[in-house]
C-alpha cells in the first residue's frame, strides 16, 4: 500500500483532534459565529483545524495546506 507514512500520520492528527473536539464538547458552551458563507464554526473547528495543520506541517514542512475555517 502506498503512503502508509503519510495515512499514519493523518490519522493520528485526525484522532487528536477529535479528542480536542470532543473534550471541547463536554467543557465549553458552544457558541458559533458565522463565517461569510453564513456557516457556523466553533471553537473546536477552529482548534482542530490548528492541531492538525500544526501536525501535518511537522512531518511534511514542504507541503502546502489548505484548509476550511482560515
Amino acid at each position: 500500500m502506498q503512503y502508509i507514512h503519510e495515512s499514519e500520520i493523518a490519522i493520528a492528527a485526525a484522532k487528536q483532534a477529535a479528542s480536542l473536539c470532543e473534550f471541547a464538547r463536554q467543557s465549553l458552551e458552544f457558541a458559533s459565529v458565522d463565517k461569510p458563507d453564513r456557516s457556523p464554526v466553533t471553537i473546536a473547528d477552529f482548534a482542530a483545524q490548528a492541531l492538525i495543520c500544526y501536525s501535518l506541517n511537522q512531518a511534511f514542512p514542504k507541503d502546502a495546506i489548505v484548509a476550511e475555517e482560515s
